[in-house]
């Protein structure tokens, strides 16, 4: 019984945020999310995370979305280099 509740409270805590981490390597992510603006928001605020951690930028690559879910795919870049793919601006405060 306890080991089902530590495994349920476990899920529940990673839906918090709206989504989930489908790939990751060391510049590339793939996320699944919730067709929010929170969710949205989280996902960039991630991304930006992660790239910032090795002082580089996080672009969108892609983003398809249906009524409820969206498949977003971020890549980690050179600072410089981001202007020319008109990076997004950063994720608002939570």
């Amino acid at each position: 019984m306890t080991r089902a509740l530590v495994l349920l409270v476990a899920a529940l805590a990673g839906c918090a945020e709206g989504y989930r981490m489908t790939a990751y390597d060391e510049i590339f992510m793939s996320f699944e999310h919730e067709f929010t603006d929170q969710a949205i928001a989280n996902v960039r605020k991630r991304a930006e995370n992660r790239c910032q951690d090795r002082k580089l930028a996080a672009i969108k690559l892609t983003s398809n979305c249906s009524l409820s879910k969206c498949y977003t795919t971020y890549q980690c870049i050179e600072k410089d280099d981001a202007s020319a793919y008109g990076a997004a601006p950063p994720a608002p405060p939570r």
